[in-house]
């Protein structure tokens, strides 16, 4: 159920009014499965706090990378697990809301931009080198790319709102929802890495959070339906990276796959209509929606590092 946030969150019309501004995405690198990061700051923005997290798919306890009074959110692990990428700041709050990049341990914690437009969603290139990010919110969000020092940005996409990018693990395409302009269909859509060849694999406008599979051979992403007015369903959705035999593996949100390819981490969120208050879970299951395991409460953007090698 929509909305997500950490912890406890009240459900309101105006909360709900946000529900197309949300969404995050997270590449799945390959490798062995390591830590899940996660945030537990509202993705809504309807709170100043938020903080970055660590823990191990089988649950215990959490370790703590951020500690701010700033919203640190929406947490993604580099393609060799060593760095986090993330978003420091709350528009909802008037604080600039930027890319920061910190070590796997929450060391070293560097901003990338600087501007004063809003950003979200940000996600390694394969090697490490660049970073790719939503800029703005709602019909005035695009996807940018940039070097990890913030020089060199490149827009791939205009005029209508685009979102929650993540590469493809041999980098040479970049999957995200929404639309990469005012005339074509909203829904889940690849391109090439440089932003041409744009290509619709699947027209739903309440598709969020795309994430391929360590093989680039599936992905998976969230559908919001039966909105009411304490929330939406959301089901995790999989499909060949083509676009084809899509099926219905789970309910979740923001879903990731573990960098072995055989679990998928998501949020889960469940809301009582009479409290008007909502709580998330991560869990884990495999690629067939079975075999589900809760690993922590009251989280969101969960990212699935895989294991450095020596």
């Amino acid at each position: 159920m929509k909305p997500i946030g950490g912890g406890l969150l009240s459900v309101t019309g105006a909360v709900l009014a946000l529900l197309a501004t949300a969404g995050t995405s997270w590449a799945a690198f390959p490798g062995a499965n390591g830590l899940i990061a996660y945030s537990t700051g509202d993705i809504f923005r309807t709170s100043s706090a938020g903080e970055i997290f660590t823990i191990s798919p089988a649950g215990g306890d959490p370790t703590r990378l951020t500690d701010n009074a700033i919203a640190d959110t929406q947490p993604s692990w580099s393609a060799d697990g060593r760095r986090l990428t993330f978003i420091r700041g709350s528009a909802h709050w008037g604080q600039h809301q930027n890319v920061w990049t910190m070590r796997a341990d929450g060391t070293h914690q560097r901003q990338v931009t600087h501007g004063a437009t809003p950003e979200s969603s940000p996600s390694f290139s394969p090697g490490g080198a660049r970073i790719i990010m939503t800029r703005g919110w709602g019909y005035t969000g695009n996807i940018v790319i940039v070097r990890t020092d913030g020089t060199d940005p490149v827009r791939l996409t205009y005029d209508r709102e685009a979102r929650d990018p993540a590469f493809s693990p041999n980098g040479r395409r970049i999957v995200f929802a929404g639309a990469p302009r005012e005339e074509r269909a909203a829904g889940i859509w690849v391109m090439r890495r440089d932003g041409t060849h744009k290509r619709l694999l699947a027209a739903d406008p309440n598709s969020y959070s795309p994430d391929f599979d360590p093989d680039g051979s599936h992905m998976v992403f969230h559908r919001l339906h039966n909105c009411i007015s304490h929330g939406c369903d959301d089901s995790v959705i999989l499909m060949r990276s083509n676009g084809r035999r899509k099926r219905v593996i789970g309910d979740g949100e923001e879903p990731v796959f573990s960098p072995n390819g055989k679990r998928i981490a998501a949020a889960r969120v469940s809301c009582d209509a009479l409290t008007m208050t909502c709580n998330s879970k991560l869990l884990t299951f495999d690629r067939h929606g079975t075999d589900g395991r809760v690993v922590t409460d009251s989280i969101s953007s969960p990212s699935w590092q895989p294991i450095p090698r020596p």
